[in-house]
């Protein structure tokens, strides 16, 4: 878990170029920042990873199931930082993931 001044000047960063802020609105910089401080352990950032990945975001196509690796990161890392809405999120995507990959693994059966 990381609380650490980089991390979050990357994810405030991150949040400038994609909302324009003090400068032009940038999706690749902005999803760059984010990722380096999710790598690092900010349960923000990683949930800023994960929706962008889930929405198709920030220049990406959506990807649930990268989506689902940064919610389980941040997850991981520890959420005591991230808001309560960010908490109950992830863990609803989560759920209806799981549920997902059980009910497609019932279809393979024989």
């Amino acid at each position: 878990r990381c609380v650490c001044a980089l991390c979050r000047a990357r994810s405030q960063l991150a949040d400038c170029y994609a909302l324009g802020i003090g400068t032009e609105l940038n999706d690749a910089r902005a999803l760059f920042q984010n990722a380096r401080a999710a790598d690092r352990g900010s349960e923000i950032a990683c949930y800023a990873v994960a929706q962008a990945n889930r929405f198709g975001l920030l220049g990406l196509d959506r990807d649930p199931w990268e989506a689902s690796k940064w919610y389980r990161k941040m997850s991981e890392c520890g959420v005591k930082n991230a808001p309560q809405s960010a908490r109950d999120k992830a863990a609803e995507f989560l759920r209806e993931q799981s549920a997902r990959d059980t009910a497609a693994e019932w279809a393979r059966a024989p």
